[in-house]
């Protein structure tokens, strides 16, 4: 019943050797009567004994080292403890993730290549202050979009997790699109013929007998520096967005406070995939000798770096909550006769990979917590309630509304998840009748004074029932403001 973790190779043989011993003693204790003499034994079954002792001391002998390799794989790759020491998912996800590790990879190689001969290598006329030069503007539009983006959208990656893990893979197989085209571009020329058209030549042994009067544009460095820094901004992008989901699901996957352990097996996961990404490259290159090759590698690779990414990210089972899983899980619970809960695993089924807000398809928005001046624009009260947070309604347009929910300074994360929870069902209501329109409208709303909605007068009580029932399914609140 009780399961036992052994840390270190060594003390893994010598717990293995302590097995052995105790078989021995057990087939000992076997051979002796009842009195405690051993048991005679015919010449036949000495020899056939003897046989058995050495065929069993080569079939150990395997046993240690298949058991031996699989603790090296074990302590390398996998944390400590696993597979109670993760989540569920941690598995699967890790196989998709490295199914598509490895696609990346391939088709990162590619686009070094590519972006090699972009800098000149290989032809004589390229020198090293030129490369230089490219790689330095490169590098820097990188890195400028790193901080513009980490600025715009930092705060909103952990709240679409998923969509971001996956917007952060089509990006990188973008990024290795621009680089792949970026040396293709030196050598592209538009030229004006006698008819008064133009014509696109697209190697440089079409320019040459063309003269320059006739010339309209030559790409040459402007075109293949352009493209690498389209490629350099959408991976500058990658590393953020990537970054940051990888941070988030690794948090979410330790389970017992091994964060550091997770992350640092996870990040040895990866090497070791670019590591044999390094070696089929390696492979592949000499057969690498046309455009035609290269591209159909890039498209086969490509194509399954974004399916494996689909399939890692449908994989994932958060527990906890953002827009998305709570509109969900709140809408079922709302519809059943019975209250039941969905599971973590059958919400995340339920929610799309791009994690849209049910708000931004509804009739009825939401500000989750609004500005003071917003939430009073209009709208008088004489006396201002003491509440943690207050929601009121107002309407935009002809049967649209907006619902608007102001927070105290002293907030709590339950306060957080009860006005998310009655805003839901105002927006329920809103959608239903008209009734219930005009009741919601030109009425402050608080934690002791809730909206009376159409399927429930008691929406508190039925707050504190839904709230139980989803921490025993196994979700976790968190909420911040």
């Amino acid at each position: 019943k009780d399961e036992i973790y052994v840390d270190g190779l060594e003390n893994f043989i010598l717990f293995f050797h302590a097995a052995e011993r105790a078989e021995w003693i057990a087939e000992l204790r076997d051979s002796l009567d009842s009195n405690g003499s051993v048991q005679k034994q015919s010449s036949k079954k000495k020899s056939s004994s003897v046989t058995s002792n050495s065929s069993r001391g080569t079939l150990s002998f395997v046993k240690v080292a298949i058991l031996y390799c699989q603790a090296a794989f074990a302590s390398v790759f996998l944390p400590v403890g696993y597979p109670d020491s993760v989540s569920k998912d941690y598995l699967i996800y890790q196989v998709w993730d490295t199914l598509q590790a490895l696609c990346s990879s391939v088709t990162g190689l590619l686009s070094t290549q590519a972006i090699l001969q972009g800098y000149g290598v290989g032809r004589t006329e390229a020198t090293a202050i030129s490369a230089t030069m490219q790689w330095t503007v490169k590098t820097a539009t990188g890195m400028i979009s790193n901080l513009s983006f980490a600025w715009w959208q930092g705060t909103k990656i952990g709240q679409r997790e998923k969509y971001f893990r996956l917007l952060a893979d089509v990006l990188c197989d973008l990024g290795n699109f621009m680089e792949l085209m970026s040396p293709l571009l030196v050598s592209i020329s538009i030229i004006s013929l006698r008819e008064g058209n133009i014509s696109v030549l697209w190697t440089e042994e079409e320019l040459q007998g063309i003269p320059e009067s006739r010339v309209i544009w030559n790409f040459g460095s402007i075109g293949f520096l352009l493209f690498a820094c389209l490629g350099s901004i959408f991976k500058a992008i990658v590393g953020v967005a990537g970054g940051a989901t990888r941070a988030c699901l690794t948090q979410r996957q330790a389970k017992r406070d091994n964060l550091s352990d997770v992350s640092a097996k996870d990040g040895s996961q990866e090497t070791a995939v670019n590591l044999l990404g390094l070696g089929i490259g390696f492979v592949l290159t000499p057969f690498l000798v046309s455009q035609t090759i290269i591209w159909c590698l890039f498209a086969v690779f490509t194509f399954f770096h974004l399916l494996f990414n689909y399939f890692a990210v449908r994989s994932v089972i958060m527990e906890t909550f953002n827009q998305s899983r709570a509109s969900i899980l709140m809408q079922h619970y709302f519809d059943s006769d019975t209250k039941a809960i969905l599971t973590p695993e059958e919400c995340n089924k339920k929610e799309s990979v791009l994690q849209l807000s049910p708000w931004l398809v509804s009739k009825v928005q939401l500000q989750l917590g609004c500005r003071v001046e917003q939430f009073f624009d209009g709208f008088k009260v004489n006396d201002l309630p003491d509440s943690p947070f207050l929601i009121r309604v107002q309407e935009k347009k002809s049967k649209h509304f907006e619902i608007l929910v102001l927070f105290h300074e002293s907030v709590t994360e339950r306060d957080i998840s009860k006005a998310y929870f009655y805003a839901e069902a105002m927006r329920r209501s809103l959608n239903c009748t008209q009734v219930f329109q005009r009741t919601l409208q030109n009425k402050v709303f608080t934690d002791e004074s809730p909206p009376i909605v159409d399927w429930n007068k008691n929406i508190g009580k039925s707050f504190e029932n839904f709230r139980t029932k989803a921490e025993r399914a196994g979700y976790a609140w968190r909420a911040a403001w």
